[in-house]
């Protein structure tokens, strides 16, 4: 007992230790933190752990990004986490600094509700979908349109980019999946894969890979050069289905 006693005091008096000498280290910079000129979770996290008396975030973690007038539908950050994209059923796009919030770009591209984003892994370019079944791939740093894509008959219901940046999925609410060249805005691949709307998709890591799932539960995974089947599952039944 008196061995896990003393290790007991020891832990605490490390623990205390570390408090201080990180209050210290921050000490220098406790106003910039406080005020938001440095932001971020890891400036709190190391700010609270040096003084567990506070035991809230300090306001600069809470920011106002009001802008759309209607529902938000994707919140995507930039593969660098510089920016933040939003889009929603105001038919907008909004592009913001992630660290101030600050609103960088207002885009204007789409005719419908935009209901699905990506960024690529790559760079800035920016993937919107929007109900009327167009696609729109935007540089995200400068706001300028790339490429404006007539991708589906309906909805565009899911899309996300190639882990090189340089294709793009989309699935839609009549079921077809689609394969797009980045660079021209090109279909390279189409297949309806489904008979009811594709909900989500992913990429392996190595971009050989493409798995998609849908309302009808069956879950797919193909291989991205030409589309062929490698897995097909029903994932559950549910009445009705």
């Amino acid at each position: 007992a008196s061995n896990m006693w003393q290790n007991a005091v020891r832990v605490r008096q490390t623990r205390e230790d570390a408090r201080a000498s990180i209050a210290q280290t921050l000490a220098p910079y406790d106003s910039a933190v406080r005020e938001g000129h440095l932001g971020g979770l890891e400036w709190w996290a190391l700010r609270r752990f040096s003084h567990p008396e506070e035991s809230t975030p300090p306001a600069v973690l809470s920011r106002d990004l009001s802008g759309h007038v209607d529902e938000v539908y994707g919140i995507p950050f930039s593969h660098d986490q510089r920016l933040l994209a939003t889009g929603g059923a105001d038919f907008s796009v909004r592009i913001r600094d992630a660290q101030t919030g600050e609103l960088l770009h207002l885009l204007d591209g789409h005719r419908n509700d935009v209901s699905v984003l990506d960024f690529s892994p790559v760079d800035n370019t920016l993937a919107t979908g929007d109900d009327n079944g167009m696609i729109c791939l935007w540089n995200a740093d400068t706001g300028e349109l790339l490429q404006k894509i007539a991708a589906h008959e309906s909805w565009v219901t899911a899309i996300g980019f190639s882990p090189d940046g340089l294709q793009l999925a989309s699935g839609g609410f009549k079921g077809y999946l689609k394969i797009w060249a980045v660079d021209t805005g090109t279909a390279l691949l189409s297949d309806q894969t489904h008979n009811d709307r594709i909900k989500s998709l992913d990429w392996s890591p190595d971009g050989t890979l493409l798995a998609e799932g849908s309302d009808d539960n069956i879950l797919n995974i193909f291989r991205t050069a030409d589309l062929s089947t490698v897995v097909s599952d029903r994932l559950l039944d549910f009445p009705g289905k």
